[in-house]
């Protein structure tokens, strides 16, 4: 029973029940010590020495950078929470586990819920979705033109979530299902959660799927998308994306601009990458709060022109994590230890994984990785390995869905 219930929730990392502070509660991590046996059994050596790796700069950061145990714990938890589900759903039979059932039943109950946010109806729900998900947002947050954040902490999060479950469960959509299936899945994210993720990968979704006989669907289409998204067309043509154009296009400093415009993620994961280049061996686990307000100071920008620090921290520069995998990695690992990590990481893959759709699904993981990702969120890494799995792959192909 306990196993079955950790199986659910590792899809459902924003709930903390306030437990911790942080966003993401390591169900993924707990779940995997249920199947700790099987684990030691099928273990191979990308896994040994990525597990190596990360000791190795736990007693770094404490003895070198002099880091507290409790925030090395922290650090190193999160990069495991993503990392041991990664393992061991790639070497699992996804449906003998029910990994498959249960993914499939929390797309589905997380589409009629969030579609239940749009409506203003979960206000019966508030109390237990706000002792769950104390972080969250019961229902849509229409105010600041926003949509709903599902089950997660904002709905950036919940468009991540959203459109990589729908990758992994297209596989087993029949085939005459599939444009309604893709359909519903761009406009739920498009127009429901709303927001630049959302439009950014509803986008990437819808691209990456396109068949040739979806272009007679484009005209019925445009109109929905008019419909349930008015507000944010016009806001975006009437408000900030004319600002955006305009320092895009008739202003000189185009990248600073943007620096700007992005609050502190183009700038924290900038920084970062220029701090692991500076530092080979990293800033040390836990230590994000100094390290990154170095990283930033690196960059030559100066805080006190960036809206994000002059609302926030009085025109200093503050402590901030990275929005993305690859900029956690250079804080924490330095270049050294990142090569290595991304490395192992790739012989992992090659070993244990079959890519069978030219690379698209790794490129929408690419973008995650390397740009909007979040540091613990395992929901990315458990779907890339559901995808690329022998054993859905035969599945996948035997059924000719």
């Amino acid at each position: 029973l306990i196993q079955k219930a950790l199986r659910y929730l590792i899809f459902f990392p924003s709930i903390t029940f306030g437990i911790i502070s942080s966003e993401v509660f390591p169900w993924a991590f707990l779940y995997s010590f249920t199947k700790i046996k099987y684990l030691f059994e099928n273990i191979d050596r990308p896994t040994v020495y990525l597990f190596v790796l990360m000791v190795f700069q736990c007693i770094l950061s404490f003895f070198i950078f002099q880091v507290e145990i409790n925030e090395i714990a922290i650090t190193f938890i999160a990069y495991f929470n993503v990392l041991i589900i990664f393992v061991l759903i790639s070497k699992t039979n996804p449906f003998e586990a029910k990994i498959f059932k249960t993914i499939t039943i929390v797309f589905y109950f997380s589409a009629f819920f969030g579609i239940l946010q749009y409506f203003k109806l979960t206000q019966p729900f508030q109390e237990i979705y706000t002792a769950i998900i104390p972080r969250g947002n019961f229902q849509i947050l229409d105010s600041i033109n926003r949509g709903v954040s599902l089950f997660a902490t904002e709905p950036s999060r919940a468009a991540i979530e959203f459109v990589f479950m729908a990758f992994v469960i297209r596989l087993v959509v029949q085939k005459r299902y599939l444009i309604y299936f893709d359909f519903f899945t761009f406009l739920f994210v498009f127009a429901v959660i709303k927001g630049g993720y959302g439009l950014l990968y509803s986008t990437i979704y819808l691209i990456f799927n396109f068949r040739k006989n979806y272009f007679k669907y484009i005209i019925l289409l445009v109109p929905l998308i008019a419909f349930f998204y008015w507000d944010f067309i016009s806001s975006f043509f009437l408000g900030r994306g004319t600002d955006l154009v305009k320092l895009i296009f008739f202003e000189k400093n185009v990248l600073f601009n943007l620096i700007n415009l992005s609050g502190f993620r183009i700038i924290s994961t900038y920084g970062s990458i220029v701090f692991g280049l500076k530092n080979p061996i990293g800033g040390g686990f836990g230590n994000w709060k100094e390290s990154s307000v170095e990283a930033m100071s690196l960059t030559g920008f100066n805080s006190q022109n960036l809206n994000y620090f002059i609302y926030n921290s009085d025109g200093f520069w503050s402590s901030v994590k990275p929005t993305s995998f690859i900029g956690n990695l250079m804080l924490d690992f330095g270049l050294l230890g990142t090569i290595l990590f991304i490395y192992l990481l790739y012989q992992f893959f090659k070993k244990n994984l079959y890519v069978h759709d030219k690379g698209r699904f790794l490129i929408l993981f690419g973008i995650y990785f390397f740009l909007f990702g979040y540091l613990g969120n395992p929901i990315p890494y458990i779907c890339i390995a559901l995808y690329y799995n022998k054993h859905v792959y035969n599945f996948y192909n035997n059924t000719n869905v």
